[in-house]
């Protein structure tokens, strides 16, 4: 197998973290010669509710681990069953029961495009959801339906129609009420980072008012309309201009703390599908912000994806737009909704209901196929290996193997738990906003500006990491082991562009923030550091800033050539001697002879004065003074 270079120039490795999570594959390795470390050049059933429902009670601002909703007591028996005569539930099917977990994945095998222009055929939604279980939950077409569809999807409706009883609309409010939190907290760095043109936004909900002239003055009208539909229950009926769109679906993903699967679904049951998640962007003042983002997959990204969540019994949360109709389905898992949850997870397991024939042996593996998962490679897709991790580590965690292993963000499962700190936020947000207008006189224009800038440019805080986590940690420091000219292992290749992305697009970023303060050369769109590199050894400053501000600054160096780093060395070496000098003829603890032999030594040039010290023939005798130093 030929070794290849690491190159940003490669045109199968992406430049940003977008692009490597969109190109064919996830970022899989498929069929390609593994690329080798080389230095770069310059170039269903109606079942009793599991849980008791919270009739009175208000849940969490911010509801992150959903067990107010995930139902865990097993089905009634079939006698207590009701039986549902309304005609539109006639022809509901029963949901099956979890298939056993040799059982075959069965989703559609899509047409695999050859040619230039021959594209995969679309895959039915049913095939996307036949392996999961997965069944259409109606919800009602008052406006609403996106939120309502969600929160069916997240509590695992246990019928095929999310009934509008009162605690139904109570608990769909709170999920909204969080949601929009979400929303309000994040919008004023949204649109600095231009997630949300608020403008357009603006006019989209309001088409009878006028154009904002200012950015400001729309940031500030949309804020208002979210607290108003933040407080604005499930089962009143809203304009269709006020319905969800791909800022509220965004803000979805980041309140689950779970990415989750859109399906836009045409008349003949064609899927085309979705997938939202979060993520970390990097702000102008050097602070991070989390917000939520999305992308389309094609049919066999989405195969793969799902696939992957498949093979180690992770169950994406789904939720269904039919385009013809303009409205939304959530979906409903069954009996697998509660298994697949219990695998690995002993305290949820013991919270399951007896009834639940695979409870005592959920969890259950023989003592020859135990394994401790710390000591696997999870990023190896073996049979043997995910054997261990379904019943030795919960699913939240097998959301980790997945993204890693196909070389996806691992997502941050920590939430929004603080109900206290997010209202402050929000109250903190609408002030600046406020200011930002000049309707407080005396307080606009008042704060300290942070910007993280001043004239001498110090280094700025890190962009964020792609991803995070040990098993990333180790498949990374893989990587910067691996020695020069030894070909990726296959495991680790996913792993390897995604951190590649992440440091093309970091320093694309840093190209565009930073440019003018540090006189930054053009640059075009694949470049990478190397390009500029003579540059920036002629900058040190800046090359300093750079590794500063990169995620993965030790893969970048890694790419370097031997003389370019060679070269950066000599460079820093004579900067800490000559700073050392400069240092000894300010230390009045020196003697005076030392000091001024340092100062005016007759050695040839700068670079002969910056040699390490105890090569200097004056202080060969100094004695115990300078050897302190």
């Amino acid at each position: 197998m030929s070794d290849i270079e690491i190159s940003a120039d490669d045109p199968e490795l992406p430049t940003s973290v977008e692009e490597a999570t969109r190109s064919d594959g996830v970022g899989t390795h498929q069929g390609r010669a593994s690329p080798t470390f080389q230095p770069d050049t310059p170039s269903g059933m109606e079942v009793e509710s599991k849980v008791e429902p919270a009739h009175t009670q208000t849940v969490a601002l911010v509801q992150t681990t959903l067990a107010t909703y995930i139902q865990s007591d097993g089905p009634r028996p079939s006698a207590q069953v009701p039986v549902e005569t309304t005609a539109s539930h006639e022809s509901e099917e029963i949901v099956p029961a979890t298939l056993d977990s040799q059982q075959e994945f069965t989703m559609g095998r899509p047409h695999v495009g050859g040619e230039v222009g021959d594209e995969d055929l679309p895959i039915q939604a049913a095939h996307f959801l036949s392996s999961f279980d997965g069944c259409e939950v109606a919800v009602e077409g008052n406006g609403q339906c996106a939120m309502l569809a969600f929160y069916a999807s997240i509590s695992n409706n246990s019928t095929r129609t999310l009934k509008n009883t009162a605690a139904t609309t109570t608990q769909a409010s709170e999920v909204k009420r969080g949601v929009y939190a979400l929303m309000m907290a994040n919008l004023r760095h949204d649109v600095e980072l231009g997630l949300i043109d608020p403008v357009a936004v603006y006019h989209e909900h309001y088409p009878d008012h006028p154009f904002y002239d200012s950015k400001e003055a729309a940031t500030s009208a949309l804020f208002t309309h979210y607290a108003q539909e933040r407080d604005r229950p499930t089962n009143v009926r809203v304009p269709s201009s006020f319905w969800a769109g791909p800022n509220e679906l965004r803000a979805m993903a980041q309140y689950l703390r779970d990415p989750f699967i859109v399906l836009d679904v045409n008349r003949s049951g064609d899927a085309q599908v979705q997938r939202y998640t979060y993520k970390m962007h990097w702000l102008t003042n050097g602070d991070d912000h989390e917000s939520g983002c999305y992308e389309a997959l094609s049919g066999r990204q989405a195969r793969d994806y799902l696939h992957a969540c498949w093979n180690l019994h992770v169950l994406p949360y789904f939720m269904i737009r039919n385009v013809s109709e303009r409205h939304f389905y959530g979906v409903m898992h069954g009996e697998r909704f509660v298994r697949w949850r219990a695998e690995g997870d002993p305290g949820y397991a013991a919270k399951v209901s007896d009834s639940y024939e695979w409870k005592q042996a959920v969890n259950y593996l023989a003592p020859e196929e135990d394994t401790d998962p710390d000591s696997l490679n999870k990023l190896a897709d073996l049979n043997n290996v995910n054997a261990v991790l379904i019943k030795r580590i919960t699913m939240r965690e097998r959301l980790n193997v997945v993204h890693a292993r196909l070389g996806l963000p691992t997502l941050d499962a920590i939430g929004y738990d603080d109900e206290a700190d997010l209202e402050e936020t929000i109250a903190y947000e609408e002030r600046t906003l406020h200011e930002a207008l000049g309707i407080d006189q005396y307080a606009s224009g008042s704060q300290t500006s942070h910007d993280g800038m001043s004239m001498e440019v110090p280094l700025p805080k890190r962009y964020p990491r792609a991803s995070t986590g040990e098993m990333v940690e180790h498949a990374y420091f893989r990587l910067l082991r691996a020695p020069e000219g030894e070909e990726i292992d296959p495991d680790d290749f996913a792993q390897y562009r995604l951190v590649t992305a992440a440091n093309m697009e970091a320093f694309q970023r840093w190209c565009s923030l930073f440019r003018p303060r540090l006189q930054i050369p053009s640059t075009k769109r694949r470049s990478n550091p190397r390009h500029i590199a003579a540059w920036l050894l002629g900058n040190i400053d800046a090359l300093r800033h750079l590794f500063a501000f990169l995620p993965y600054p030790e893969l970048e160096a890694k790419q370097w050539t031997l003389a370019d780093l060679t070269k950066w060395g000599w460079i820093e070496v004579y900067r800490e001697q000559t700073d050392a000098i400069w240092r000894i003829t300010q230390d009045e603890a020196i003697r005076q002879d030392v000091r001024d032999y340092a100062l005016n030594g007759t050695m040839q040039s700068a670079r002969d004065r910056s040699r390490p010290v105890m090569h200097w023939p004056a202080t060969a005798n100094v004695g115990p003074d300078f050897d302190e130093l």
